[in-house]
């Protein structure tokens, strides 16, 4: 999924979000900064290497990005409600260092950065806390010297957890915090292009509702 489509589907989705907030109580926009944890391919850059033939190698990796999310939705009751949105998750980057038998070094590199649509209902307690069952459609891009790799899409479930929280003095402002659970993202695999690996995606939120 390209950047232009997904910037016509955010701008569609709070459009929609303004319009129908305007009519009814209950209506959400809300936005977000969070800290992206991404799966490890350390070990498995290293094992490609080894079974390539090479004598050694040292991969080193980013774990963690940084990225912003934002959603559009309703509170049905107050329990119960729905939201959709987008988040960007940013990149992480790996750098492998390896070499032969005959003392040649070599080095190679590899970047992942991801973004995705998602869906989801919402339970609240009269706490604040709340817990979140929908799907996601995520799209990874793998960057590497030299090729040029066509973004992977892969969908599934989600889960997540959190709280939210009204400002003092405020009817509409509030604050929310959590944490998200992407399992079984796809991504090319970057030590074989022809080929497609996993993993979960988990991000840790804090962020500000505005509620119509």
């Amino acid at each position: 999924m390209c950047a232009s489509t997904n910037i016509r589907i955010l701008a569609f989705a709070l459009l929609a979000g303004l319009s129908l907030g305007a009519r009814a109580e209950g209506y959400f926009v809300s936005g977000d900064f969070g800290l992206n944890v991404f799966p490890n391919w350390e070990d498995a850059a290293n094992n490609a290497v080894y079974r390539a033939g090479y004598a050694y190698s040292s991969t080193s990796q980013t774990k963690t990005s940084f990225g912003l999310g934002i959603n559009v939705g309703h509170w049905i009751n107050p329990i119960l409600g729905w939201q959709f949105g987008y988040d960007d998750f940013g990149s992480v980057t790996g750098y492998m260092s390896y070499g032969n038998y005959f003392g040649n070094s070599f080095g190679t590199s590899y970047k992942f950065a991801l973004t995705a649509l998602h869906a989801e209902v919402l339970v609240k307690s009269s706490s604040g806390l709340f817990g979140k069952i929908g799907f996601y459609n995520a799209s990874t891009q793998l960057t590497s010297p030299g090729q040029t790799i066509s973004p992977h899409s892969s969908s599934g479930m989600l889960l997540g957890l959190g709280g939210r929280q009204s400002l003092d003095n405020s009817d509409h402002l509030s604050y929310r915090f959590g944490v998200d659970f992407y399992p079984r993202v796809g991504f090319t695999d970057p030590f074989d292009f022809s080929k497609t690996t996993s993993g979960t995606i988990t991000k840790i939120y804090l962020g500000q509702d505005y509620t119509f």
